[in-house]
């Protein structure tokens, strides 16, 4: 007699998918011979008032306004229509491109995305200012949520957050997004027995589930499997090798492929793009996004069966130069194969690797896409990488951008022609079965999370997919990379690693530069390895408050290293120390994590690792004699002495032999930790308070990106809830102010937050009042820190750009720096700061003719006009930070008139990345040898 549905053993498996997501569920009670995971269609809206079980419960959401739809019609079983929230599903995709900005989709893809504040309501991405948004994490939440009520309410088993459940992410998935993606499912109300697994392995579980006690017929052992799974967002390569040992027959992952984001979304761009070009003009966003989504569905005809011969797509126009108020183009079959085919997956040979490297900059609707769309070429990539003779032996698909037959059949002949050239017979390649490219991903999920719990199945060997490194020699121009995680690691126990001689500064926060490779699989753990290694891509460094009590004090602790594959696959660093049983955990993956807790995410940090000192490092005893230059500048009586601190800089340049901007960051630093020995002296009189306020702030700039710099930021924070000591001088003000924006980039946007609160009344009417007079350089200062404040929410910026626009016709003696401020707040490229902070184009039109009339009288002038308009104006491929043709081509005549060569114009006619020239003027200096990377990285 079969059990009881609520008395059976089940386990569950779900894809949270970048277009679609899906559930599935395994039966693994005791004396079942094998396990057979099945769907369970999950429940959703379809129309208003209409609910539908659906096998998919699409990856969209609508942020729906108050009274904007009848409470009852969106009503869904599990909640009463005064509960009901952001609709989720089937009918969020057909709301979501009538209103786009209420329309959030790929909320996968945004999750490893590590230029924006995953954790902020950045989403529906280029929505205005005032509209209803919601993080990354919170939309994954969502969709989780959604899948764990209609769980609950539909099925005869235990609630599902009391099962044993695996979620999968994209192989290629980093640290970050891994545990971003664990935090969505706490979230969700599903982190209780919650493990992660990589699609690639799901959809393959999915195969051995199909093939029961028939598998070992279609492989044998030394033969290898290519999992090619393209999906909405992503695409992933996994190679899996047959084997047999004392055990029997099994499986192993033998490779992984670095992350791609590539997928189905791209095609659909490369569709609208091919449409909107027919259109014959720039759509804006909102226009855009209807027709990504019309264009997804005329791929899907194109490609399915019985396709029609041509599509109509229609966009509904704005403005009276619009006839009839719409637009509309037909596209033809042919036109679409040969994008898709093409573009990405042309046929090429083995040798053929992608033309560039890294992200072509942050695309379309903010998303940092490859440089390179020929899926083809990134998979030779992959496989060379592996080496030419693990060509694989058969082939399984997945992925719904896979589901049109004809392009499987092209990626399948292009392989085939890749063994006839390695001299391997072509049709030797097998390409084994995948009945539903869209489900194998939920159904494998939910057998591995059967076998994990003791279901009759088979488990494959995989391990960590990467190999980790920690970088030593103490600075984040790391000399060597310590192994301390080799590839394919298991979970579980620690993996003590062989290093000695290594200190631990406890009670502080100490950073550790990282790296990672998915092909390095030779090295072995305790590895230590030239900082020039070919195959290391590195990562955010990791930094970590080492707790030791609140009452202890900062020491040193010689320590060795551990570490260990947890549970979800993700990994934990562990000090341990030598001398007696104490021993801290560092989670990897979320930067600036605290020992054994989780990330604040408001606090980012720009990684510079790796970037040598071009001007070599000043000598350790000139440095010493600088610090007892600065010691005894602080002890003079008075700041006029002729080794005093007014003299400071000049004796310095003497004793480094070296002008103060060809000081190296290291020396900055040595400079700074010597100026804070002296912090009390600059109390004495006002030259030296502002020479010391002047000094720190040159030598801490920006603020990150050497060893010990968070612990020097914390340090100079403190200085904030102290007021200064001489508040009735001008220049100490003017030097405060000078500091801050200085330093801008080390602070997390809770401190600038806090110093905006301080600034905002003087520059823009708002807020508190000051109680003294504020002269007008210390104004001057105030708001060039203001617009030094990248990670203030959008909306806090178009505050501050309003004001200047208004302050530069009356104000026309300060002309330059309201220029330079308004080109760092209105940047379509931030130095340091998120994108998602970005101010969108469609809120700043105003902005171009609130300086059209101003007139510089002065070379400063001239060259503060241009940078802002070279800044603010340059074109940009995300749209939703890209102003219209016609006022780009405004801007360009302007500056025309002012004098720009035609080389500095090409900004208003292509994509080009900030130069390093323009970063140092909107820097209003250069930035210490070492740092200048600083305003590169879009990684």
């Amino acid at each position: 007699m079969a059990a009881a549905p609520e008395s059976r053993r089940i386990a569950v498996g779900i894809d949270l998918g970048t277009t679609n997501s899906a559930l599935a569920w395994a039966d693994y009670s005791p004396g079942l011979a094998q396990i057979r995971p099945a769907v369970l269609p999950v429940r959703q809206l379809v129309a208003l008032g209409e609910i539908q079980a659906r096998q998919m419960l699409p990856s969209a959401i609508y942020l729906s306004a108050d009274g904007e739809l009848p409470a009852d019609s969106t009503a869904l079983p599990w909640a009463s229509a005064a509960e009901s929230g952001p609709i989720v599903g089937e009918l969020a995709r057909q709301l979501g491109p009538r209103v786009p900005t209420r329309f959030v989709i790929s909320a996968k893809s945004w999750l490893c995305h590590d230029r924006v504040e995953r954790t902020a309501p950045i989403l529906p991405w280029g929505a205005p200012p005032d509209s209803a948004r919601i993080s990354p994490v919170q939309a994954s939440r969502l969709v989780l949520e959604h899948l764990r009520n209609a769980f609950n309410n539909d099925s005869k088993f235990k609630q599902l957050q009391d099962l044993p459940i695996v979620l999968t992410v994209p192989a290629s998935f980093d640290e970050s997004a891994r545990r971003l993606t664990v935090e969505a499912a706490k979230q969700a109300g599903l982190g209780t027995n919650l493990t992660l697994l990589e699609e690639p392995q799901a959809a393959f579980y999915a195969w051995i589930a199909d093939h029961p006690g028939k598998w070992q017929d279609q492989l044998r052992a030394g033969e290898t499997i290519l999992v090619c799974d393209v999906g909405g967002g992503t695409t992933d390569f996994t190679l899996i090798a047959a084997t047999e040992d004392e055990t029997g027959p099994g499986f192993e992952r033998v490779a992984v492929g670095d992350h791609l984001m590539l997928g189905g979304d791209n095609m659909d761009l490369a569709l609208a793009h091919l449409v909107e070009g027919r259109l014959g003009q720039r759509l804006s966003v909102d226009q855009w996004t209807s027709l990504r989504a019309q264009a997804r569905a005329a791929k899907e005809k194109m490609l399915g069966e019985n396709p029609p011969e041509n599509v109509s797509i229609g966009i509904t126009g704005k403005g009276s130069r619009v006839v009839g108020g719409s637009m509309s183009a037909t596209v033809a079959r042919a036109e679409v194969l040969k994008s898709i085919l093409e573009g990405f997956f042309p046929e090429c040979r083995i040798d053929e690797h992608p033309a560039g490297s890294g992200r072509s900059g942050f695309q379309e609707f903010g998303l940092p896409f490859e440089q390179e769309p020929a899926i083809t070429r990134h998979l030779a990539a992959f496989l060379a990488s592996v080496t030419p003779d693990k060509l694989p032996s058969a082939l399984l698909f997945n992925g719904g951008a896979l589901k049109p037959a004809i392009i499987r059949d092209r990626i399948e002949k292009t392989i085939r022609g890749w063994l006839a050239a390695s001299g391997r017979e072509p049709d030797s390649l097998r390409v084994l079965e995948n009945p539903d490219l869209d489900l194998a991903v939920a159904r494998g999920a939910a057998y591995y999370a059967a076998v994990r719990q003791g279901g009759a199945g088979l488990r494959m060997r995989s391990g960590l997919a990467r190999s980790l490194y920690i970088g030593l020699a103490g600075a984040s121009s790391a000399e060597n990379w310590l192994c301390v995680v080799p590839r394919n690691a298991q979970e579980g126990d620690p993996y003590p690693i062989p290093a000695t001689n290594l200190e631990l500064l406890a009670g502080r926060r100490v950073a550790f530069p990282l790296a990672t490779s998915s092909i390095r699989a030779q090295d072995a753990i305790g590895d230590i390895l030239p900082q020039e290694t070919k195959g290391l891509r590195q990562l955010p460094p990791l930094e970590a408050e080492i707790r030791v009590g609140r009452k202890a004090k900062a020491e040193q602790v010689p320590v060795r290293l551990e570490a260990r594959v947890n549970p979800i696959g993700t990994v934990d660093l562990w000090c341990v120390a030598v001398n007696d049983p104490r021993r801290w955990v560092l989670e990897i993956g979320v930067r600036n994590a605290r020992a054994g807790e989780t990330a604040d995410d408001d606090k980012e940090t720009i990684s510079v690792p790796g970037q040598p000192e071009k001007a070599g490092v000043i000598e350790a005893n000139l440095l010493e004699e600088a610090g007892k230059i600065i010691s005894n500048a602080f002890s003079q009586s008075r700041a006029e002495a002729d080794n005093g601190p007014q003299r400071l800089v000049k004796l310095l340049e003497e004793a480094l032999q070296s002008p103060r901007e060809q000081w190296p960051a290291s020396a900055c630093r040595s400079l700074f930790d010597s100026l804070k020995a002296v912090a009390e002296l600059r109390k004495k009189s006002p030259g030296h308070e502002s020479r010391w306020l002047n000094l720190v702030g040159y030598c801490l700039r920006p603020g990150l990106g050497q060893a010990g710099d968070d612990q020097r930021m914390k340090f100079v924070w403190s200085l904030a809830s102290v007021p200064l000591t001489h508040v009735k001088e001008n220049q100490v003000w003017v030097e405060w102010w000078v500091l801050w924006r200085r330093l801008a980039p080390g602070l997390n946007r809770a401190q600038q937050e806090e110093i905006w609160r301080r600034i905002q009344a003087p520059l823009t009417g708002q807020g508190k009042k000051p109680d003294r007079k504020i002269a007008p350089q210390e104004l001057a200062e105030m708001t060039r820190t203001g617009a030094s404040l990248e990670r203030l929410e959008p909306g806090v910026k178009l505050q501050l750009g309003n004001a200047l626009i208004q302050r530069i016709t009356r104000e026309k003696d300060q002309s330059a720096t309201l220029l330079w401020s308004l080109a760092r707040v209105g940047s379509r490229q931030p130095l340091y700061g998120p994108v998602s902070s970005v101010i969108t184009a469609s809120s700043m039109t105003g902005w171009l003719t609130g300086v059209s009339s101003f007139e510089p009288v002065s070379q400063r002038g001239i060259d503060a006009l241009k940078l802002f308009y070279s800044m603010t104006f340059r074109k940009e491929i995300d749209r939703s930070l890209d102003f219209s043709e016609e006022i780009r081509l405004k801007a360009l005549d302007r500056c025309r008139s002012i004098g720009m060569t035609e080389d500095q114009l090409l900004v208003f006619k292509e994509y080009q990345m900030i130069s390093q020239l323009e970063s140092e003027r909107a820097l209003g200096e250069s930035l210490p040898t070492g740092l200048i990377q600083l305003s590169r990285d879009i990684s």
